[in-house]
């Protein structure tokens, strides 16, 4: 979880005149764990307590509030189902001293809602605003960093409260010896454990693990069999139907060394046997062509050479 990405990429700003001070607001709401826009995530405004409006984003993630007057104290409820709701307030009310507010004052307004989480206990979250926003006696809005700090050691806290010591260390156990077998390529053992960390944390990191450990063992399995098939048909001869299988494999894999190698292999020999067949024929201009060939496809291979060296002397 990004702590300090509480809240995200949205601009506050304030266009005073002086017959109609107002604030406008451009939120952008994302998503804290794959940092994308959130299409349906609503901002209800409260003035003085009381709901005022309610906005929904549009698939961009952007909502636009305009016209919302000066000394009022706003809450802003932010949320989407299947998320942890977010609140923030924002304290327009000027005082004797504070100056009347210029045109337009920017300000970066964050807001990034995370998915609920069955270890996770959020509950304060519903009541306490993440951020305190208010107009300070410069003129600029600002906000209360020292609640900042207390809520995001509040919200650290709260990640895995539900779940005892025992399962915490029996989900990062799981979880860690999963992330570490995909790491070398051990999908189906990774898998068991990444399941058995689910058991005891249900959150979408965790499904994402999942889906990424499925998908790569998916892969694996097409892989193995065309290999398998590959090298089957390879050992009996059946070239033809081995190139096919190897060719599949190096596009489901193709960084794998094995069926370059071997398609380099059945390349070389159906070059070779051409040359051979043309050498027989004393066709020696054309055996010449693809026994060079052959030396291109394996430089070292010198089990052709006193043929490519009579071609050479009978082309001259």
């Amino acid at each position: 979880m990004k702590l300090f990405a509480l809240l995200i990429l949205s601009i506050i700003s304030i266009s005073v005149t002086a017959q109609d001070a107002a604030v406008q607001l451009k939120a952008r709401i994302l998503n804290d764990h794959t940092g994308k826009p959130l299409d349906g995530a609503i901002i209800e405004t409260y003035k003085n307590d009381t709901l005022f409006r309610s906005d929904t984003t549009l698939s961009n993630g952007r909502i636009f509030i305009d016209k919302l007057p000066l000394e009022v104290h706003y809450k802003f409820v932010i949320k989407k189902q299947g998320y942890v709701s977010k609140i923030a307030t924002l304290d327009t009310r000027l005082t004797d001293n504070d100056p009347l507010p210029m045109i337009e004052y920017p300000m970066r307004f964050n807001v990034s809602l995370f998915e609920i989480c069955s270890a996770s206990d959020y509950e304060f979250m519903q009541t306490e605003p993440i951020v305190k926003f208010y107009i300070h006696h410069s003129g600029n809005i600002m906000f209360d960093e020292e609640h900042i700090k207390m809520m995001k050691k509040k919200i650290y806290q709260a990640k895995n409260a539900k779940l005892s010591a025992e399962d915490r260390e029996a989900f990062s156990s799981y979880y860690n010896k999963g992330v570490e077998l995909m790491k070398i390529k051990k999908y189906s053992e990774g898998l068991d454990q990444l399941l058995e960390a689910k058991k005891i944390v249900d959150c979408s990191y965790v499904l994402d693990k999942i889906k990424n450990c499925e998908r790569e063992l998916k892969i694996q399995n097409s892989y193995n069999l065309a290999i398998e098939k590959g090298d089957h048909y390879f050992r009996e001869g059946k070239f033809s139907e081995a190139f096919e299988h190897y060719n599949h494999t190096s596009i489901i894999k193709p960084d794998e060394k094995h069926p370059k190698d071997q398609l380099l292999e059945i390349q070389y020999s159906k070059v070779l046997e051409q040359a051979d067949q043309f050498y027989s024929d004393k066709d020696y201009k054309s055996a010449l062509e693809y026994y060079n060939q052959a030396v291109q496809l394996k430089p070292d291979e010198t089990s052709f050479k006193k043929k490519h060296n009579k071609c050479q002397r009978k082309v001259k």
